[in-house]
């Protein structure tokens, strides 16, 4: 969002307004949360755009004439932003199991909540690990779009007694909005820039990630609530949620080979993801099959 406003401001204000944008940073850094090569790429963008950065910096209050911060400085501002991160539903907190910091409930492979095989919990409600390697689905749409359909498959595998699919997403890919300067486009958790500028501006992620669509996110666009441009299937899926209770119920009234089959022939996808750019300017991709309901 900071790295924007210069350019919203301008169209609002005119192309010779003075405009002053500062992102006041807790942390040491711009954008500690990411690899040292995306947070080159956002301290670049935002040197080029004129956005500011205060880092190691807290606020101590917010009034008509600006923000205070705790070591007195004082910026003189009509407009301020709260931006302080998500947190899953408190809803989590009705239910007595293990719990992230931020939350979200500790699942199985399968999605159901430790302690609790009768609640599955998915999107930002669920602490769930994507691969073997310790890493865990994080509070975006790209997670949490499959997530919802692993979670709504094994709740109704779970009633027609047929085997569930155990949740992977092992693919990550993060798209960062950096306002006119463009966009950056990583792979990876450990987050490898593959494109920059107009060119990851133009890049399509819902296009050509199947099925993790992903679109371009801001880097510091959260909700105190949680409730996010990118919070996507959140929630609780219990047995007696009524979409699947219906859903099952159609399917009960067939033999359980047949509604097996149903259940299985959702399972199998192919998982397209970017690869690289040929010379010609066209997108390669290199295809992993996963077992992913439809």
């Amino acid at each position: 969002m900071a790295l924007e406003l210069p350019g919203r401001l301008r169209e609002i204000l005119g192309a010779d307004a003075k405009t002053r944008v500062v992102v006041v940073e807790r942390g040491a850094q711009p954008g500690g949360r990411w690899s040292q090569e995306l947070r080159d790429v956002i301290i670049e963008a935002s040197a080029e755009l004129g956005v500011e950065w205060l880092v190691n910096a807290e606020v101590e209050c917010v009034d008509a004439s600006g923000v205070t911060l705790k070591d007195g400085q004082v910026i003189a501002s009509q407009t301020v932003i709260w931006t302080v991160g998500v947190q899953a539903n408190s809803l989590t907190a009705q239910i007595n199991a293990p719990r992230d910091r931020q939350g979200r409930l500790h699942v199985n492979a399968n999605l159901q909540v430790v302690g609790h095989d009768d609640i599955y919990a998915t999107g930002d409600v669920a602490y769930a690990a994507t691969d073997d390697k310790g890493n865990h689905a994080l509070m975006t749409c790209q997670h949490a779009i499959l997530l919802g359909k692993f979670a709504g498959n094994n709740a109704a595998a779970d009633l027609l007694d047929v085997t569930p699919l155990p949740y992977r997403q092992e693919n990550y890919v993060t798209c960062l909005d950096l306002g006119a300067w463009g966009a950056v486009y990583s792979e990876g958790w450990d987050q490898q820039v593959k494109l920059t500028r107009a060119e990851a501006k133009q890049f399509s992620a819902p296009s050509r990630m199947r099925p993790t669509k992903t679109r371009c996110r801001r880097p510091d666009k959260h909700s105190a609530s949680g409730n996010s441009a990118h919070q996507v299937g959140c929630g609780l899926q219990r047995h007696a949620a009524v979409g699947l209770i219906s859903t099952a119920h159609q399917a009960a009234q067939r033999t359980k080979p047949d509604a097996a089959n149903a259940l299985s022939g959702l399972q199998t996808t192919r998982c397209r993801r970017p690869d690289k750019r040929s010379a010609s300017g066209s997108t390669a991709h290199r295809s992993t099959n996963y077992a992913v309901p439809a």
